[in-house]
């Protein structure tokens, strides 16, 4: 079960499994050489040595069984952050409940991006254990953290019994901005993305004095927005429209055909530009769409989801890839379908052209192609190798380089 929160619950299942720890096992070893010992040489004393330490970890298979039978281990997984930048850290933790009559010790295995890890737990009667684990953010993309399996240790510390619940919480680890690339993009392009350049998208303010427009109130409606003197007059309750918000709109593509870059690694250059770009521009106040063919685009002025957006972008084969994007250089730019506004605090109608920013690895003949079937000119930002030729009348090419801005400042 799932929760906005990221939170997630299982139960253990039929599946169990017994072991002994390293102590049942010198107790079994022990109780065999004893054993062998009293074959060699007869004495009394060493059998009953040698059963008394079978015994102990009869008994205690035998109690790990019950315990297993009556743990019925619940566990509930919970990341700190959902939607973690890359290079930072998650934290999860994991609360067992359990039905146990004694305090006991046991275990916790984690399982996360192919690593594992166990760490202790401790349980105590009547409360849940908790446990918490750390995990490196170290690539944008889905990242499921699970506890795999759960387990007790018997009163003796003989045997161990561990329940697989298999209990899984994800996160959606965001991609991190390349330092430099949205400067740059604002020193080379300046006139193309000048706020003049921008499509003007009339929303809807929450301002409690309006242009002078009222209407009557509705159940919902702020005091601060109330008309007092008009209300007076009016005998009836009058609030104020709020004020149109005009705001520019913005438009990035990113290149996400398998052909345009040499490595995946190149690929993740090109995602990190992108989102250094959708950064400034919604600190900025601007509208974004982000297209991403094949995937349909995402629009809002909120950061996050188009950060989300670009944390689940994938390389696609050319010929999938060129067909969305000419349909999409015709369609969008010419007042085709719009995407839908998302995550906006006041939606907005968006219409007419956009000015284009795409990002891409190397500006090869498919692209080159697009972009001059394109009405409106922009600016390709390239993460590969500077195109050579010159490009479609309308657009200029920047060259992001591989080695961020800062650090190369900082560089001696």
């Amino acid at each position: 079960m799932g929760s906005a929160s990221g939170a997630r619950e299982g139960r253990g299942t039929a599946e169990w499994s017994i072991a002994l720890t390293p102590r049942g096992w010198a107790c079994a070893l022990g109780a065999f050489a004893l054993g062998v010992g009293w074959y060699a040489v007869g004495l009394r004393d060493v059998w009953y040595l040698a059963w008394l330490l079978g015994a102990l970890v009869v008994v205690s298979l035998v109690s790990a069984a019950a315990v297993g039978g009556r743990a019925r281990f619940e566990v509930r997984v919970r990341a700190d952050e959902p939607a973690p930048p890359a290079g930072s850290t998650v934290q999860c933790t994991a609360a067992v409940a359990h039905r146990l009559p004694w305090a006991a010790r046991g275990r916790v295995r984690w399982v996360a991006g192919g690593r594992g890890l166990t760490l202790p737990l401790v349980f105590e009667r009547g409360s849940p254990a908790v446990a918490s684990s750390a995990w490196p953010a170290t690539a944008r993309g889905p990242l499921e953290v699970e506890v795999a399996a759960v387990g007790v240790v018997d009163p003796l510390g003989l045997v161990r019994v561990e329940s697989l619940v298999r209990t899984a919480v994800s996160v959606l680890v965001l991609p991190r901005p390349l330092p430099g690339a949205a400067e740059l993009l604002d020193a080379g392009a300046s006139e193309q993305l000048g706020e003049g350049a921008g499509v003007a998208a009339s929303g809807t303010g929450d301002g409690a004095v309006g242009s002078g427009a009222l209407r009557e109130y509705r159940t919902g409606d702020a005091s601060r927005q109330i008309n007092w003197k008009q209300s007076a007059r009016q005998g009836s309750w009058l609030v104020n429209l709020p004020e149109p918000v005009t705001r520019s709109e913005r438009a990035l593509r990113l290149d996400c055909t398998a052909d345009a870059y040499r490595s995946a690694a190149e690929f993740e250059i090109a995602v990190s530009a992108a989102t250094a770009v959708v950064d400034e521009w919604t600190r900025s106040g601007h509208l974004v769409t982000v297209q991403l063919p094949p995937q349909p685009p995402v629009a809002s002025d909120a950061a996050e989801p188009l950060l989300r957006a670009l944390a689940r972008a994938q390389l696609v084969r050319a010929q999938l890839a060129r067909a969305q994007l000419a349909r999409d250089t015709r369609g969008d730019r010419a007042g085709g379908p719009r995407p839908a506004f998302e995550a906006a605090p006041h939606p907005a109608h968006v219409d007419g052209p956009l000015p284009a920013v795409v990002v891409t690895g190397t500006a090869g003949s498919r692209l080159r192609s697009a972009l001059a079937d394109s009405p409106v000119g922009g600016v390709l930002l390239t993460v590969g190798a500077a195109p050579d030729d010159p490009l479609p009348a309308g657009w200029r090419s920047i060259h992001l380089p591989r080695e961020p801005t800062a650090r190369r400042e900082a560089a001696p």
